[in-house]
């Protein structure tokens, strides 16, 4: 019965996606391929199969997009501005798209339809009626794989200046020159660390594929990050080594004995910053 039943609805995505709407109305554009339905439900058409390692979780995609309501109707699409990047399984999109996408290389073309579940549901969203399912057809056109991080600090070079609670930083990378973070931004970041003494690493963000974000000088981070971040603009790389007061101190924590130094190679992705500020 269940069989049968993801039958039927693959028969309906693909009469949707081909043009066949049921109700004598508009539909996005014909298009061929190698249909199919993931286990949550999201129609896929192969359009162009990519070619090279397949995405996986983590990665960071660049992509070209159309939506369409199942009417025909489009309601967005990347192609009049530049390439939209986002990490996949992340939650930085909607579950459909993740789950639609999963397998896909560079230069592959895929159509999904998506169900309202999977999409906006019943909130809906400026352009798209609560409950619809939606139609996309996305062009992956480039895949920056999920970091793999050092297992011990690498060799860098750079301006290298001491806060005054005693951090050194080094400068490894300047990065957009924007306005630089402040205290109470909102930032993102990629980070490893390692324990100075010993060079050993005891945690990393790209482990994760998830980006790390935090207010800046609210007391979420040890005070040497605090102190070693501010003043960081999208794109910089900096070096950060912390003395043990800065840090955790005589408590220490899994993994980072009782007054350790501590080296963290972090990287600013973006931050935000409260209106009026």
């Amino acid at each position: 019965m269940r069989t049968a039943l993801a039958i039927a609805m693959l028969i309906g995505v693909i009469a949707v996606a081909c043009g066949d709407d049921g109700g004598g109305g508009g539909a996005p554009p014909p298009v061929e391929g190698t249909s199919s339905l993931t286990d949550l439900g999201v129609g896929v058409i192969e359009i162009v199969t990519g070619v090279g390692p397949a995405i996986t979780p983590g990665d960071l995609l660049e992509v070209h997009y159309t939506g369409w309501l199942t009417d025909g109707r489009e309601f967005d699409s990347s192609l009049d501005r530049e390439p939209f990047s986002f990490k996949l399984d992340t939650g930085a999109v909607i579950a459909g798209w993740d789950d639609g996408l999963a397998g896909m290389a560079v230069g592959g073309v895929r159509r999904l339809v998506i169900p309202p579940e999977l999409a906006y549901g019943d909130r809906g969203r400026e352009g798209i009626p609560p409950g619809s399912e939606l139609v996309f057809d996305i062009e992956l056109i480039g895949i920056t794989p999920c970091q793999i991080p050092e297992e011990s600090p690498p060799p860098v070079e750079g301006e290298t200046f001491t806060t005054e609670g005693g951090v050194q930083v080094i400068v490894i990378e300047k990065g957009s020159e924007e306005d630089p973070t402040q205290l109470g931004d909102s930032v993102s970041m990629t980070y490893t660390g390692w324990l100075t003494a010993n060079g050993s690493m005891f945690d990393s963000s790209h482990n994760r594929c998830v980006d790390f974000t935090f207010l800046l000088g609210s007391g979420q981070v040890i005070q040497g990050w605090d102190e070693g971040i501010l003043g960081m603009s999208p794109g910089d790389v900096r070096r950060l080594i912390i003395p043990a007061e800065l840090a955790y101190g005589e408590q220490g924590r899994t993994s980072i004995p009782a007054n350790s130094s501590l080296t963290f190679d972090v990287e600013l992705i973006a931050f935000g910053r409260q209106s009026g500020e």
